[in-house]
């Protein structure tokens, strides 16, 4: 099931671009995908849920600092870190959780959990 999200949750990405809401098949859990970049925003505690990881994996440490991109549903800047054991960084809310990966670091978090 696909429908539009309000208005006012925009990819942090792309600029005007609504976020496309789908549900999880195994979690039942709501995901946003943009339709421009693929990237994908999941709400504070969706993420750890849906991989059975401890809600800490997802806290920003300490050192994380504030990227340009925006919580689309806090509209404050994200904190942006590098996830452990990947080459990549993640962006999340401090005040409500949330998580924003861009295309393909949903799948590798995934692998690097299989380990």
């Amino acid at each position: 099931m696909v429908h539009e999200a309000p208005e006012s949750v925009n990819c942090p990405r792309c600029a005007g671009s609504a976020l496309q809401m789908m549900r999880e098949k195994n979690t039942g859990l709501e995901v946003g995908q943009c339709p421009k970049c693929k990237g994908l925003w999941f709400a504070g505690g969706s993420l750890a849920k849906m991989l059975r990881l401890p809600d800490e994996t997802f806290l920003p440490p300490n050192t994380a600092l504030h990227v340009s991109r925006r919580c689309p549903t806090c509209r404050i800047r994200m904190c942006g870190f590098r996830f452990p054991d990947a080459l990549f960084e993640i962006e999340v809310c401090e005040q409500c959780r949330g998580v924003w990966l861009d295309e393909g670091e949903y799948e590798q978090i995934r692998s690097l959990r299989s380990r």
